[in-house]
């Protein structure tokens, strides 16, 4: 079964950055940005969280999840599901990019997993919104992670914010390796012998 990370309220082991994306991270007056982990099996998000987009940004890095990749997942190609949860909407936010990055243990970008652009998600709503990434198989070294980049567009001529919770399921390509049938280990069964006193 494909792997499902977990979006969470747990900061990055790595800094807010670019790695592969060609996009800039936002700036200026009135940015806000969230870097965040996702994790296999760990606990939704809860917290209302802020993206503040300075005003008339175009296409900048303003929100993004960092993946440990700590389970023996066989980094696979085929189809990323991301989300954000919106809870506070503004109509003048679109989610316009995303950059699916393999990263270092030592925070350094490694290699384009996938990406896609011209997306044209408005945040006029609350409420999930969904968008597919396809990505590339990868042969990583020891503790590569996965970084997730959203790229954003402010429509408005003055600084806007977007609520979003970080409570969704990023769905991932990635499958927990199964092991050789030589190299599993079967129990030894002993044979069990009853006898009974004839009178």
């Amino acid at each position: 079964m494909p792997v499902n990370y977990q979006q969470t309220d747990g900061n990055t082991a790595c800094a807010f950055a670019a790695f592969c994306s060609s996009l800039a991270l936002l700036s200026g007056t009135g940015s806000l940005h969230a870097n965040l982990q996702a994790i296999f099996g760990g606990t939704a998000g809860s917290g209302n969280f802020t993206l503040g987009l300075a005003a008339s940004q175009t296409t900048v890095i303003g929100w993004a999840f960092e993946i440990p990749i700590t389970n023996g997942e066989n980094w696979l190609g085929g189809t990323w599901t991301i989300r954000l949860n919106i809870n506070t909407a503004n109509a003048n936010v679109t989610w316009t990019n995303v950059d699916i990055c393999r990263v270092s243990s030592g925070c350094v970008s490694q290699a384009t997993i996938g990406s896609a652009s011209g997306l044209g998600i408005s945040l006029g709503s609350t409420g999930v919104k969904t968008t597919t990434v396809t990505g590339s198989a990868q042969t990583p070294s020891a503790n590569d992670k996965v970084w997730i980049l959203y790229g954003f567009t402010n429509s408005a001529a003055s600084a806007q914010n977007t609520g979003i919770i970080d409570d969704q399921l990023i769905g991932s390509p990635f499958m927990f390796a199964i092991p050789d049938e030589e190299d599993l280990v079967l129990p030894t069964m002993t044979p069990q012998l009853t006898f009974y006193a004839s009178g």
